[in-house]
């Protein structure tokens, strides 16, 4: 292959990394005014509930209370989305940071306390799952047990019941 091949070849994947990249942070950023726009629209909700905007006192997964405000007032005078792609008036990088930071940290501390979050249920889990629930019915149930044995989070574990077929009378919240 000549320098000229080489330099091409340089090129085109350079090309390829740095559009996949950019894929990836448009996709973050996407998320990232996701998750911001249904913190604004709570937030709004509840102004119009109780009549009285709440405040956030303190930090709350990295974003500051001056952020939120900075969130909110953005959210309701233009488009959220539009700011954020646009680089968030110079504050995209830290925000991105936070925002990553903050779901790897709340993942690895899910993953610590229930190593079987995020695994893909087994046939046998669910015929102890099944066993369990038919044997002592959902009055019966302890959550925290349950949680402990199939190292799941009770949340998830009410999933995979309602998923099994099984009516829950305090169903699973789902978050997404």
């Amino acid at each position: 292959m000549d320098n000229i091949e080489k330099n091409d070849l340089s090129k085109e994947v350079r090309a390829i990394i740095l559009s996949g990249r950019q894929a990836s942070i448009n996709l973050i950023k996407s998320e990232l005014a996701d998750c911001l726009d249904e913190i604004c629209e709570s937030l709004e909700s509840r102004l119009n509930e109780t009549g009285e905007l709440p405040v956030i006192e303190k930090t709350v997964c990295g974003f500051t209370p001056d952020q939120f405000s900075l969130f909110l007032e953005v959210y309701r005078k233009e488009d959220l989305y539009e700011w954020i792609d646009k680089g968030a008036d110079g504050q995209i990088d830290d925000l991105i940071l936070r925002f990553v930071n903050f779901r790897e940290l709340n993942r690895s501390g899910i993953r610590t306390r229930y190593p079987n979050t995020f695994q893909k249920w087994t046939e046998q889990d669910d015929e102890d799952l099944r066993a369990i629930y038919n044997r002592k019915g959902e009055a019966g149930l302890d959550w925290k047990d349950l949680s402990e044995m199939f190292g799941r989070p009770a949340n998830a574990i009410k999933i995979r019941l309602e998923r099994l077929g099984f009516t829950l009378s305090d169903p699973a919240v789902r978050r997404y």
